[in-house]
């Protein structure tokens, strides 16, 4: 077992807080434990194994559909259309493959580690890094396992050397120096919902902050400009079907076709809907920025995330629950917020859209818990 003392405070070393997991002794030796390594199994092998299955699928569609085209080839045109085929689905299934491999890479060397038996040891902190939170050591980062959550601060990681992934951890104390693990927080969520402290004390008071109207505004604009297109085409199919298959034959006195209501009224009926739809999802953000009111709940905040679909229609939903509400805060807001603890929520009243949130200080157990 290695070992990177590094201190992220600049202080002297303090102490260990004393740990209640019956695995840590056996980390601190260098090994897992039995009931890690099965936990670590049932955790990773299935992530895995869906990934592995997906790319077995993609590259023998790609060789029986790619194959007979490419050798049934009897001209300079079908070559140039072959050639065309081939790299179109390449370029996407190479993007899925790409997403395979990403998605299993560290799941795949977590088990090489489980075979090996071997832990590292490093301190160091644990802190908002963009998209998720992760421990910087000297030696580099390491990461927490899927689902886990941790409050931030300084810490001794125990990891597993190939994967990085962090099996238990001690939280380090220094003397003389207290840390602000609310701070971190704050700061994490104040990066996914673009907030800063001066905006924190307006919302406090009910209303956006001049920086927050700004930005809340040119973020609007481009979501009707990203959404643009879709309502010029949902209107050309709610207007243009109608005039196109009713109306300008009856102007001009042609015969009418058997099928021209059906098609008008359910293929502009569906456009006018689609049409209907869009425009709100448009002008709703600017109802909101127009009132300019805020309103706050708090509570103890708990992640919940609803996939629906299955396939290419398969999506997922994060959302926050306070006290029976829900709020849909996206896949970034549900990593950033460590649930279990009571926060404030300021959003607007009307669309429930949350635009800052912060910790609530209270007298919560300490979080130097080791995991799995």
């Amino acid at each position: 077992m290695t070992s990177s003392n590094f201190n992220p405070y600049g202080a002297d070393f303090g102490e260990l807080d004393p740990s209640h997991s019956p695995d840590i002794s056996t980390n601190r030796a260098g090994e897992l434990t039995e009931n890690q390594k099965k936990s670590l199994r049932s955790r990773l092998l299935p992530r895995f194994i869906g990934s592995a299955i997906g790319f077995l699928f993609i590259v023998p569609f790609i060789f029986c559909f790619g194959g007979p085209l490419f050798f049934s080839i009897s001209s300079e045109e079908d070559l140039l259309f072959t050639l065309f085929f081939i790299g179109f689905f390449l370029l996407i299934f190479g993007g899925m493959v790409v997403a395979l491999v990403v998605s299993s890479w560290r799941p795949g060397l977590a088990l090489l580690d489980l075979m090996g038996n071997r832990v590292e040891t490093a301190d160091g902190r644990l802190s908002w890094r963009g998209r998720s939170w992760r421990g910087e050591t000297e030696s580099g980062d390491v990461h927490l396992l899927p689902g886990e959550e941790q409050m931030p601060g300084a810490y001794r990681f125990y990891f597993l050397p190939r994967s990085r992934y962090i099996v238990s951890h001690e939280m380090l104390r220094f003397r003389g120096q207290d840390s602000d693990p609310l701070a971190e927080v704050r700061r994490a969520l104040g990066s996914v919902f673009d907030f800063v402290d001066e905006d924190l004390a307006e919302n406090r008071a009910g209303r956006l902050s001049p920086r927050q109207q700004t930005r809340q505004f040119w973020s609007n604009i481009r979501t009707a400009i990203f959404l643009s297109p879709f309502l010029l085409m949902a209107l050309g199919f709610g207007l243009g079907l109608p005039i196109g298959l009713v109306v300008y034959p009856m102007l001009t006195d042609r015969r009418l076709d058997e099928d021209a209501w059906i098609g008008a009224i359910c293929g502009g009926g569906i456009g006018l809907l689609l049409l209907v739809v869009l425009a709100w999802i448009i002008i709703s953000p600017f109802l909101d920025l127009w009132r300019g009111e805020i309103t706050s709940i708090e509570g103890e905040v708990e992640e919940r995330a609803i996939t629906t679909g299955s396939g290419k229609n398969r999506r997922t939903n994060y959302y926050y629950i306070v006290n029976g509400q829900r709020f849909d805060v996206g896949q970034q807001g549900h990593q950033a917020l460590i649930q279990g603890r009571r926060y404030r929520l300021y959003y607007f009243p009307r669309s429930k859209r949350v635009v800052s949130v912060e910790p609530i200080a209270d007298s919560s157990p300490d979080f130097a818990s080791a995991r799995l």
